[in-house]
């Protein structure tokens, strides 16, 4: 028989009655907590960035950053090169990232 001849099977049936599939939502739990832990020790990382910047004097760029994200498409190379401006970018574009990801995965409902 096989899949192919199985998926045929089920693609044709008129009713959807053989349209039935395993969930896995044991795994699909795991894994959203898993991603939840990440996106967690991520927040936990900008907090600390955040609170540093504010209790010592972070350079200009910093400031800029932690006031105005639209200051970013305005950064010279200067400052795309200077390393807290570097590690702030490419935190929130992980954040952004594992977040969508989380997102999509609890259907928008955690978000």
């Amino acid at each position: 028989m096989g899949f192919p001849h199985l998926a045929h099977l089920i693609a044709q049936d008129p009713d959807g009655e053989l349209y039935v599939f395993r969930s896995f939502s044991e795994l699909g739990a795991r894994t959203l907590l898993h991603l939840q832990s990440e996106i967690a020790l991520l927040e936990k990382e900008q907090k600390r960035l955040d609170e540093e910047a504010a209790n010592f004097d972070a350079d200009r760029h910093v400031q800029m950053m932690l006031t105005r994200w639209e200051g970013l498409e305005r950064l010279d190379d200067e400052a795309r090169h200077n390393t807290d401006v570097q590690k702030r970018i490419e935190l929130a574009d992980l954040i952004a990232t594992k977040l969508e990801r989380y997102c999509k995965l609890t259907d928008h409902r955690h978000c």
